[in-house]
């Protein structure tokens, strides 16, 4: 087993080595496609809970029979 010390300043050695290696142009890319993913998952998140809003008033509609195919 690893003393917690020393494999806390392990990886505080390595995170800021890769981070202070890095130019403002990948830190750059690399926030932005971080930035990207979060954007996707939330437009996902809120377009999914759209999408049920939308099967919920139309499975409420006067005519059930519409509704052609139903998973």
């Amino acid at each position: 087993m690893t003393d917690p010390k020393t494999s806390i300043a392990s990886y505080t050695a390595s995170g800021s080595l890769i981070l202070f290696g890095l130019t403002a142009n990948d830190f750059a890319v690399l926030s932005g496609l971080f930035f990207a993913f979060v954007t996707f998952c939330i437009n996902w998140y809120y377009k999914h809970k759209h999408l049920k809003l939308i099967e919920e008033k139309v499975n409420r509609m006067p005519f059930p029979n519409l509704i052609v195919d139903e998973e």
